[in-house]
């Protein structure tokens, strides 16, 4: 099972929707505060660095 998004990934869409260019997550670069991947483009930040909760690690959000 692959995380959205992650390299061999065809939908590029979360469980709620399709992502959008500056939230589609982001493999390539590492976290600002804690170096994790994936980042949320827009905020340069891994998702629970964003949005404060440990659900949306690897890209679950």
């Amino acid at each position: 099972m692959t995380t959205p998004d992650q390299p061999g990934d065809t939908q590029g869409e979360a469980p709620n929707g399709p992502y959008t260019d500056k939230t589609r997550p982001d493999w390539t670069r590492k976290c600002e505060v804690c170096g994790q991947t994936p980042i949320v483009p827009v905020t340069g930040l891994c998702g629970p660095c964003t949005f404060g909760e440990a659900e949306t690690a690897g890209g679950n959000w």
